[in-house]
């Protein structure tokens, strides 16, 4: 029996995947995502963060915009650690294009 909530517009539970938004300590969706280990096409965030656009987390891999300790950006990336294709802002930073470190 699964404790999982489910809504048209969203899901919450432990484990959870949904079309729009889901919310738990894994979460995939379409659209936002927040949980430990999140996964969204849009917008996730958490502490191990995968998002196709935007991605905020302690480890954050985000197509399009990255923020966390760790950071990976395919065009910006903002961390303690960042990698970004295009842009790379942090304490050790490494980008393709415009890259700000402390070190």
């Amino acid at each position: 029996m699964s404790s999982e909530i489910r809504k048209d517009g969203y899901a919450v539970g432990m484990v959870v995947i949904h079309r729009a938004n889901a919310i738990g300590i894994a979460a995939a969706a379409t659209f936002n995502a927040f949980g430990a280990a999140a996964l969204s096409l849009i917008s996730s965030l958490g502490l191990v963060t995968v998002g196709g656009v935007n991605s905020i987390g302690i480890v954050a891999l985000g197509g399009v915009n990255s923020i966390g300790l760790v950071s990976v950006g395919g065009v910006n990336s903002v961390g303690i650690v960042a990698i970004g294709g295009l842009n790379a802002t942090g304490l050790v930073a490494i980008g393709g294009g415009t890259v700000t470190s402390m070190l």
